[in-house]
């Protein structure tokens, strides 16, 4: 686990293009939520402890949207690396739900 400036653990997070054709999924975050409120944002959550990055992902969109998809087996399509998190994007599309 690495550890920000702080000593905090960095957040590991998993998110999901979901695309369908020149379509694009995203979440509205509501303006309550501590991190990053009231934005538009792609769909997922975080890693915990023990779990793999596509087995989170899978879970969290089935707990957020009610879909299911396989686990992505391959490398994500883009990582963000911040300070306080790290975030793995992967690419999903119909022939994947």
């Amino acid at each position: 686990m690495s550890l920000s400036a702080e000593d905090s653990p960095k957040a590991r997070i998993v998110t999901a293009l979901l695309r369908d054709g020149n379509r694009v999924l995203l979440c509205h975050r509501s303006p309550q939520r501590r991190w990053y409120p009231d934005v538009w944002d792609l769909p997922g959550g975080h890693v915990e402890p023990g779990e793999l990055p596509g087995l989170a992902l899978a879970r969290e969109l089935r707990e957020e949207l009610g879909i299911d998809i396989a686990a992505p087996l391959g490398p994500p399509v883009q990582e963000v690396r911040a300070d306080t998190f790290d975030m793995q994007i992967w690419l999903i599309e119909p022939s994947r739900l």
